[in-house]
């Protein structure tokens, strides 16, 4: 071949070598990704795959053991969630104790006939009220727990759920009034209940014999003796220490410990002696506020 030949030759194959070229398929790694679902491809973090589709985007679906990820074969089937454990009882609670039978006491205290009716317009405690007129009126026959004492509030709800605004009828007993100026009385609800035994049988107050004014005071007596055996109010508080006797003044209206300075200044003739605490609240006295025996 002559040397005219050879260049002729080689200028016919540089000029094939571009079309040669773009007749060759591309390289795979120039191939377009496929669109994710969405259309759009989701950007990867740290090598993880992106969200499966309807993924709320908080990383759910990419964690093992997901929902998104079992369906998706991203990771380890979850196990079932456990059947649902039935409610855990609740013990149900014990019945409010019922109030005490009011009507006994209608049989026990009825209303007698021509009392004056007055109208109630403060309740003072559990044992004292203002009427109209600007008459204060003192419970006869009871004394409940004074400002401070336990149940003091107990028993003035009590007497003024009982009367506070409405109608009472007023029975008096020998005094009209006491050294304080009150009057005093029985005082009876326009049912005919008598206030001063329900707060008796309440437990929220105890029987106070005060000579001459006892008409009612044995069988608030016998009404005490009940609601203490109930343990109702003030018979469901802690007893206090027990003493081998209890002293109280023959005209007096308390019972005291042996050791109650107020023991001494009892006359001998005078002096009685309880040998329970029972037996002292059985003859109508109240424990002193002084030693509360």
């Amino acid at each position: 071949m002559t040397r005219a030949r050879a260049r002729t030759l080689l200028l016919a194959a540089s000029l094939l070598l571009p079309t040669s070229a773009a007749l060759l398929p591309a390289c795979s790694a120039d191939k377009p990704r496929r669109p994710s679902a969405a259309g759009v491809e989701a950007p990867r973090r740290n090598g993880a795959p992106p969200s499966a589709p309807g993924s709320s985007g908080n990383g759910s679906a990419g964690r093992p053991g997901s929902t998104e990820a079992a369906k998706a074969g991203e990771g380890p089937t979850a196990p079932p969630p456990p059947p649902p454990t039935a409610a855990t009882p609740v013990a149900a609670s014990a019945p409010a104790a019922a109030a005490p039978d009011t009507g006994v006491l209608l049989e026990r205290f009825p209303m007698p006939a021509g009392l004056k009716r007055v109208k109630v317009e403060k309740v003072v405690d559990g044992d004292t009220i203002w009427v109209e007129g600007g008459k204060k009126v003192r419970y006869i026959g009871i004394n409940t727990p004074e400002r401070g004492d336990p149940l003091y509030e107990e028993a003035k709800r009590l007497n003024g759920d009982l009367i506070l605004g409405k109608s009472v009828y007023i029975e008096p007993d020998v005094e009209p009034t006491d050294t304080y100026g009150r009057d005093l009385g029985y005082i009876y609800t326009e049912e005919g209940l008598l206030v001063n035994a329900v707060l008796v049988q309440r437990g929220l107050a105890y029987v106070y014999r005060w000579h001459p004014n006892t008409r009612y005071a044995d069988r608030l007596l016998v009404v005490q003796k009940e609601a203490r055996g109930a343990h109702v109010g003030i018979w469901n508080l802690p007893t206090p220490s027990p003493e081998r006797g209890y002293y109280a003044d023959q005209k007096g209206h308390v019972f005291h410990r042996p050791t109650c300075a107020s023991v001494r200044t009892i006359p001998e003739s005078r002096r009685l002696v309880f040998q329970t605490r029972d037996e002292a609240l059985d003859s109508g006295r109240n424990p002193d506020r002084e030693c509360r025996p």
